[in-house]
């Protein structure tokens, strides 16, 4: 028996099978997210996919995607332009009735903190995770369990107004790879020349990068000070790349605490690179089919 995880974006859909006790047994697996300027044809995609893999005894579908998603429906409360036409979508329904089995949604940054909690046994009950990449996405988990807010769109820090602006405008990794290639007059497209260039020794580029990190180490001491995690876990694919950000984002953050209670929040960057919403995803699943009577938690520790 074993699931299939999918992770559903903008741009693609991340996929591969599952044991029911977490352990990944096909390679993953990416699949270009099929979409027009004004729809999309995901939840047909979903079933597709399941087809593909429909000889390996496939028990259930967890599913992680972009956008704010009612956990319980299943359904995509709102998208952002990323995805159009995705709102209101009933993606949990669509993908049961396409395979016959089991399908649990949830929101993709909200899996990634539950896979980086299951995956690496982390004990704290009070936590803030942030991926940066395309946009800048936040999940928070409070005594133990993910709060949504009342409309399930906590969280999304991204769209928190700094001067006017998003803060995933200005702290975003297109927002580095445009700063640095403007203070080095370099032509980068891709944070990889810019993490090369660092580590190069470029001055331009350094300081581009420093001034990337105290923007969103500003934002972690905001977060900090409303929230008061135990721990940040930061991620996304350039902090994941470059170890030593995750270093500088930590300094930069305890320089910035003026409350010294808060100075025991730690941070960490994530560990499961692209598969965290897979793993969470998984996590998901478990727990609401063990809720519902259908299947065995993994761990109590996080109530999904």
């Amino acid at each position: 028996m074993a699931l299939l995880a999918l992770d559903i974006g903008g741009t693609t859909i991340k996929h591969a099978l599952f044991t029911e006790a977490g352990e990944r047994i096909t390679a993953v697996q990416e699949t270009p997210t099929e979409k027009t300027a004004a729809d999309n044809h995901i939840a047909a995609q979903a079933g597709t996919i399941y087809q593909a893999y429909h000889h390996s005894g496939i028990t259930g579908v967890a599913i992680a995607s972009a956008g704010v998603v009612d956990p319980d429906t299943g359904t995509i409360v709102s998208a952002g332009y990323t995805i159009p036409g995705y709102t209101g979508t009933p993606l949990k329904q669509s993908v049961e009735n396409s395979t016959g089995v089991p399908c649990w949604v949830e929101n993709d940054v909200n899996c990634a903190l539950l896979g980086e909690l299951w995956r690496n046994h982390y004990p704290q009950q009070h936590i803030f995770c942030m991926t940066i990449g395309t946009g800048i996405g936040g999940a928070i988990l409070i005594n133990g369990q993910l709060y949504r807010g009342a409309s399930f769109g906590a969280g999304e820090v991204g769209y928190v107004n700094q001067n006017g602006q998003d803060f995933q405008t200005y702290a975003n990794t297109q927002a580095l790879i445009h700063r640095a290639a403007d203070a080095a007059n370099q032509p980068f497209t891709t944070g990889y020349q810019v993490v090369h260039a660092f580590r190069d020794g470029n001055p331009d580029v350094q300081n581009a990068v420093q001034l990337w990190l105290d923007g969103i180490a500003s934002e972690l001491v905001n977060i900090n000070h409303l929230l008061n995690p135990e721990l940040f876990i930061i991620g996304g694919g350039i902090i994941e790349g470059a170890p030593e950000f995750g270093q500088l984002l930590d300094a930069a953050f305890r320089q910035r605490l003026t409350v010294q209670q808060y100075a025991a929040t730690a941070l960490k960057t994530a560990t499961l690179g692209n598969e965290a919403g897979m793993y969470g995803a998984l996590y998901h699943y478990l727990q609401k089919e063990a809720a519902h009577g259908h299947g065995h938690s993994q761990d109590d520790r996080a109530h999904v």
